[in-house]
Order: structure tokens, then C-alpha cells, then sequence
């Protein structure tokens, strides 16, 4: 109860939150996060969680299964 998780939003360029998904991994663990160049793919890296990955598609985030 002491923690809190790391939440991922996606905003357009006006700034307005297109969508938000929590991510499952703390934020007391290390953990980075990366956009790919192409293919408009989030990647995170935690410690606690392990990898996952969402896609960005029509303005919302769909986590890509068997990403871990």
C-alpha cells in the first residue's frame, strides 16, 4: 500500500489523453520505458514484471501478448 504503479498515457500532440493502461510493474522497482522509431510500439523493462510491450493503434494502446 505503500507503492504506487507505473501508468503509461498517450497523449496526442495538443496534449489531450488519448488513453492511459497501467503497466502491472511498481514504481519502487527499477524500470525504464522506450518508444520504438517505427511501428509505434511502447516498450517497458522492469525489475519486478519483466517486459512487456503495447502497440499504438487509432488513438489506443493494446498490450502485445507474450511480451513478458
Amino acid at each position: 500500500d505503500d507503492y504506487a504503479d507505473v501508468i503509461i498515457h498517450l497523449m496526442n500532440i495538443e496534449g489531450d489523453e488519448l488513453d492511459k493502461v497501467n503497466s502491472g510493474a511498481g514504481d519502487f522497482s527499477k524500470w525504464g520505458i522506450s518508444w520504438t522509431a517505427v511501428g509505434d510500439t511502447i516498450l517497458l523493462r522492469s525489475s519486478d514484471i519483466g517486459y512487456k510491450s503495447w502497440e499504438i493503434s487509432g488513438g489506443r494502446l493494446s498490450e502485445i501478448q507474450g511480451s513478458k
